[in-house]
C-alpha cells in the first residue's frame, strides 16, 4: 500500500456507512481527515444516521480540523463541506480529495488536486484485497442514493475486472 492521505467530503462516508463499508475509509488510506464542516454536515442529516454513528465510534482515529476557506476555492460557491475538503488539499497538495459532487470535482481538477469518489473508494479495496467484488458493492451503493451513469458503473466494473451486467 502505498502514502495515502485523504481528506473525506461528507457524501462518501454517508453512502459508504449506509452500505456498511465507511471501515474502507479508515482501512485504506494512511492517514484520514474529515474537516469540522464535513463532520456537522454529517451529524446533522437524520436520514444519515448510520454515517453519524460511524463518525461518533471512530472519532479517536480521525481529524476534524477547523479548515480556512482558500479565496481560489471560494470563487467556485460549493458547499460548506466540499469547499473545506478542496482549501485542505490545496494546502496540502500530496492529500487526495475524496468527493462524488461534480463541481467540487470539477474544481478539484481545475487546482491540480487529487481526486477520487465514494467507487475510487471501492475500487481500491478490490485492489488492496478488502474485497473480492466491487459489483455488489456498487449495487448496493446506487440503491441507497449514489448518482453514478451507467457509463461511469460500467468503466469502474470493467477497471475491477468485472463483467458489466
Amino acid at each position: 500500500m502505498s502514502d495515502r492521505k485523504w481528506v473525506c467530503d461528507a457524501s462518501p462516508v454517508i453512502l459508504l456507512a449506509k452500505v456498511r463499508r465507511a471501515d474502507f475509509l479508515l482501512s485504506l488510506p494512511n492517514q484520514l481527515v474529515i474537516p469540522e464542516g464535513v463532520e456537522r454536515e454529517i451529524a446533522s442529516g437524520s436520514a444519515d444516521r448510520p454515517a453519524a454513528r460511524w463518525l461518533e465510534q471512530n472519532t479517536s482515529h480521525l481529524e476534524h480540523p477547523n479548515v480556512s476557506l482558500s479565496p481560489d476555492v471560494a470563487a467556485w460557491n460549493l458547499g460548506t463541506g466540499e469547499s473545506s475538503v478542496l482549501s485542505w488539499a490545496l494546502q496540502r497538495r500530496s492529500w487526495t480529495v475524496v468527493l462524488d459532487d461534480l463541481a467540487g470535482r470539477r474544481c478539484a481538477k481545475d487546482l491540480g488536486l487529487s481526486v477520487t469518489g465514494t467507487l475510487g473508494v471501492v475500487l481500491l479495496a478490490k485492489e488492496d484485497g478488502l474485497i473480492d467484488e466491487v459489483a455488489p458493492i456498487v449495487k448496493a451503493l446506487t440503491d441507497v442514493g449514489l448518482r453514478a451513469s451507467d457509463t461511469l458503473v460500467g468503466a469502474v466494473l470493467r477497471e475491477a475486472g468485472e463483467t458489466p451486467a
